[in-house]
């Protein structure tokens, strides 16, 4: 695997920043920023995987970090 490769899977699909310590992994296993994912929240009033539409049934707050 090289550099760009590796890079691409630590980045939020999202925003396309580095993920860190306080990136949330969902239960369909697909990791975000945390701030992505709570602004996804606050605007739908749901939370959707952005890359397979699962919906997670948890608060941000209680999916568990990187």
């Amino acid at each position: 695997m090289d550099q760009q490769q590796l890079s691409e899977l630590l980045e939020c699909s999202v925003c396309l920043e580095q993920l860190d310590d306080t990136s949330k992994v969902l239960p369909c296993q697909h990791t975000f920023c945390k701030r992505c994912l709570e602004n996804i929240f606050n605007t739908k009033h749901e939370l959707r995987c952005p890359e397979c539409r699962f919906l997670v049934r948890f608060n941000v707050l209680f999916l568990p970090t990187l």
